[in-house]
């Protein structure tokens, strides 16, 4: 769908190429790797052995009230992040 729109949107005889599928699938997860890699940048430095400190002892005052659940993220289409918990 996206080759599509962007040949409405480009003079097509201008850029045409004609590519193999294996090209084209390789291009793609070319791209999810660089997403990925830019995605997982670290943000920000924080002191592990504190961090560590303080989940220890959120988890032992509330562990009664603890709930367990799964988090996971799901790409769409377009490249943005689905984020979603299931209990």
């Amino acid at each position: 769908m996206t080759l599509v729109a962007l040949s409405w949107l480009i003079e097509s005889r201008r850029v045409l190429m004609v590519v193999t599928p294996g090209t084209l699938i390789r291009w793609h997860r070319k791209g999810f790797q660089l997403f990925w890699q830019w995605k997982s940048r670290p943000r920000g430095v924080r002191p592990a052995a504190a961090s560590g400190r303080r989940r220890s002892t959120f988890v032992r005052n509330h562990a009664s009230a603890v709930l367990a659940c799964d988090f996971f993220v799901a790409i769409t289409a377009n490249f943005r992040v689905l984020r979603v918990r299931g209990v």
